[in-house]
């Protein structure tokens, strides 16, 4: 048997609905209504946008983004998401 593990943040949850930069502590990334990340910072990873595949792409609502480390930074170009 497979065993999976989520890890969730352990900073609680941030809502997130302007196009602002926050600075956030989150493992995952979840779109409430549809929108493209203009950008985001993750640790150790030089350019997420790119690594993640999702530069210039709206995601639709439900869509949730796993950080291969911990996101650090995020600015919204349109949508509203949950960070965790």
């Amino acid at each position: 048997m497979r065993e999976v593990r989520l890890y969730y943040s352990d900073f609680g949850t941030m809502y997130i609905d302007d196009t602002s930069s926050h600075n956030i502590e989150a493992r995952v990334i979840e779109f409430i209504t549809s929108g493209v990340i203009s950008n985001l910072s993750e640790m150790g990873i030089a350019d997420p946008l790119t690594t993640h595949n999702i530069a210039t792409k709206t995601l639709p609502a439900g869509f949730k983004l796993y950080a291969k480390t911990k996101f650090t930074s995020i600015t919204l170009s349109s949508g509203s998401v949950n960070c965790y």
